[in-house]
């Protein structure tokens, strides 16, 4: 590629290059412009004729068909998804399994597995809000009866009385101080004494009251104990753990097809960002190639002119070449106007020759580092004269033109001519072209 066809990158490729330059198959001989293989695109084609016609950093070239691959697996992958999401729908899926995920985790906060009880969990909070409230009442009756449990305890535990000693000693002082406010001391302990009594009695006639309630309040705390331990033995049972595993089952395939669905919708809008980003891309670089196209235009100029000369000349008629290249979307519209239309056979072949002629003067005189050779085959069904003609140009030509005929298609005197100009034979004699 770098000694033949001068191309330093990757691309254009030899498979694509080698055709303008070997038409070596009819298909190549009857095709002008679009030589190449009935898969190739029309940007193969626009990537090979901007090489053809002087574009210089054919690295552009190679990192257009990578941006321009990029585009059309972005826009497959993105028409795919959109065929999968309007075949399967979704978004209505995703609401649908939302409402059953919503659902099914509902129960499980409800713990609505209990062959027993329709809704353990709020008999749960029931017995235990219960069981809060009895046990805080019978922690009050329990401060009360220690309380007066300790009272008791205090008042009988001097033996003349509750704060005996403390009453003489004020009244002792008080005797003291002021002059017979009280005169028989034993009157006032006396009376001490029975308010004392009084107060123990009092504090006792609570008390039976009291630690019965307490007694009632921890039969009932003990009953919800056991009414919690009933709603827990039911939930371990086998049957509420089968109930479990099958709602957790059932929410596991749930959660899977909704990651399936909303992830359909993530690709899709993935793809579609994908889309916009390589199309983006590949904008920007053919803004680039853009800027490098003024010597493509002129070549598509002077070729031209050539092209119609040698057309007249040989066909006698003036043909004219498009290059069509559409800056917007990196693709050409060639088209070759002039002459008859659609022509077939040996003017068709008289054409591509006119063509491939064309190419060599322009690259020339413009002195592009292009190849200034091309291989024709099989051009015996073009008019002979129109082969005479074909030769003086070739004898003209600031390149080489290499054409497979029959012999015996030359009268004598125009083979004595052109023999001179022989490269390889095929004969009786010469069998292989003289290879033993």
């Amino acid at each position: 590629m770098g000694k033949v066809l001068h191309i330093t990158g990757k691309r254009p490729s030899m498979r694509f290059v080698a055709p303008k330059f070997i038409r070596d198959s009819g298909r190549k001989m009857q095709n002008t412009t679009h030589f190449l293989d009935r898969h190739a695109s029309a940007r193969d084609y626009a990537e090979l004729f901007l090489y053809l016609f002087g574009f210089e950093d054919t690295a552009l070239l190679e990192e257009k068909r990578l941006k321009a691959n990029a585009v059309a697996k972005s826009q497959k992958r993105a028409t795919t998804i959109n065929v999968l999401v309007k075949e399967q729908k979704p978004a209505a899926e995703i609401a649908k399994y939302q409402e059953k995920v919503k659902s099914l985790e509902a129960e499980f906060l409800r713990f609505d597995y209990s062959p027993k009880f329709e809704n353990p969990v709020s008999r749960l909070s029931e017995i235990q809000a219960r069981e809060d409230e009895l046990v805080k009442l019978a922690l009050d009756i329990s401060v009360k009866v220690s309380n007066i449990e300790k009272t008791l305890e205090i008042l009988a535990g001097a033996e003349d009385g509750f704060l005996s000693e403390q009453v003489r000693a004020i009244y002792s002082y008080a005797g003291v101080s002021i002059d017979g406010p009280i005169r028989d001391l034993k009157d006032v302990l006396a009376f001490h004494s029975e308010l004392v009594a009084a107060k123990k009695a009092y504090l006792g006639i609570d008390l039976p009251g009291l630690l019965a309630r307490r007694a009632e309040l921890e039969s009932e705390i003990s009953s919800l104990s056991e009414a919690k331990l009933e709603v827990f033995s039911d939930l371990r049972s086998e049957e509420s753990i089968s109930r479990i595993t099958q709602k957790l089952k059932e929410l596991g395939d749930l959660k899977i097809e909704l990651g399936r669905v909303e992830g359909l919708l993530d690709q899709q809008r993935r793809a579609a960002s994908e889309a916009v980003l390589a199309q983006d891309a590949y904008a920007e670089l053919l803004q680039s190639i853009s800027q490098g196209l003024d010597l493509v235009y002129r070549f598509n100029r002077i070729f031209n002119r050539y092209f119609a000369f040698v057309s007249k000349y040989i066909l006698g008629e003036v043909y004219k070449f498009n290059l069509g290249f559409d800056e917007g979307n990196g693709v050409c519209a060639l088209d070759v106007s002039g002459g008859t239309a659609n022509p077939e056979g040996g003017k068709k072949k008289a054409e591509v020759i006119a063509f491939d002629l064309a190419y060599i003067f322009a690259v020339n005189r413009l002195g592009l580092v292009r190849p200034k050779f091309v291989f024709h085959d099989s051009i015996e069904d073009i008019d002979t004269r129109q082969i005479q003609l074909i030769f003086d140009i070739a004898g003209r030509l600031p390149g080489q033109q290499i054409v497979s005929m029959l012999v015996d298609k030359f009268d004598p005197s125009e083979y004595a001519k052109y023999s001179s100009n022989q490269i390889l034979a095929l004969s009786e004699i010469d069998k292989f072209f003289k290879v033993s």
